[in-house]
């Protein structure tokens, strides 16, 4: 009996394991939102991978979010995990959801080598929380978003 051949995504799928793949696959949340509450943006220090998370808040609640990344496959994984995340949850149970452990939890784990990209996610998750809480302090400082 003659073996089929694997396809691209099998491979990747026993490379990087399942829950990276589907991620990288079928990303959630990724684009832009009309009008945010909040945004994050975080560039590495080599300046070649950057995430940026927004979000939309209603009474303490993510209704919205969505993901804008460059950079890896990894960076991409744990921006759209990032994301999945942050949704539907309270300001703070998104931030303890968000963190670079449950980014990587969510994906399965990662290597050593590729923590910084669950660390750079969390990053622009946090930014993207803190500012959605600062705009929802001060309502004015969303007229002067680009």
């Amino acid at each position: 009996m003659a073996n089929q051949a694997e396809s691209p995504i099998d491979r990747l799928r026993a490379a990087l394991g399942d829950q990276l793949v589907e991620h990288l696959v079928n990303p959630r949340h990724r684009g832009e939102l009309q009008d945010p509450d909040g945004r994050g943006r975080v560039v590495s220090s080599c300046g070649h991978d950057h995430v940026e998370i927004q979000l939309k808040v209603l009474r303490g609640q993510v209704q919205q979010c969505s993901f804008i990344a460059r950079g890896c496959a990894h960076t991409q994984a744990c921006a759209s995990a990032a994301a999945d995340l942050l949704a539907d949850r309270s300001l703070a149970a998104a931030r303890r959801a968000a963190s670079p452990e449950g980014i990587s939890r969510t994906l399965g784990g990662l290597p050593v080598a590729k923590l910084h990209c669950a660390k750079l996610a969390s990053r622009a998750a946090v930014a993207a929380l803190d500012d959605a809480i600062r705009t929802a302090a001060e309502p004015w400082r969303k007229m002067y978003r680009r």
